[in-house]
């Protein structure tokens, strides 16, 4: 057996078990929740589903079907570092407006406004200042070790 045939269905186990795990514990969560938790508990639960449900299914469908425009805009530029803090900026930001979206929409979910958050607030600048840009060190960190080190 070749080494990149091993390293590639190393890499499809270990997604399975992610998987899996992820499935399993936001089962037995939203049980638990939904048997002993409040109206509010229950809300959170709700919407950190449909959060994952738009970021993980459906937009991940969504990046699926463009990949090959996406690398052909990818393409247009020879910066990989500029590309990659640019590309993982970019989803930050999609994945927080959703997330403010929803929080925003808690009364659907059954939530009190002011007491179920997925988010650490319902205005999209305040999340800005204390999500997104608390992990751009940590961008410029992966792209230090990815121009640094091999990791093959």
């Amino acid at each position: 057996m070749k080494m990149d045939d091993l390293r590639k269905r190393t890499f499809k186990f270990v997604i399975y078990v992610l998987s899996v795990w992820s499935i399993l514990f936001m089962t037995f969560v939203s049980i638990y929740t939904y048997s002993e938790g409040d109206n509010n508990s229950i809300a959170i639960i709700k919407m950190s589903l449909l959060l994952i449900f738009v970021w993980v299914i459906i937009l991940g469908i969504i990046q699926y079907v463009l990949r090959d425009m996406v690398k052909y805009l990818v393409n247009m530029s020879n910066d990989w570092k500029l590309k990659f803090f640019s590309l993982v900026l970019f989803m930050m930001l999609i994945k927080e407006t959703i997330a403010v979206i929803i929080t925003n929409q808690v009364s659907l979910f059954g939530g009190e406004y002011s007491k179920a958050f997925i988010t650490v607030h319902s205005n999209y600048f305040i999340v800005m200042l204390f999500s997104v840009i608390v992990f751009i060190p940590m961008i410029i960190a992966w792209i230090y070790l990815l121009s640094k080190y091999d990791f093959k």
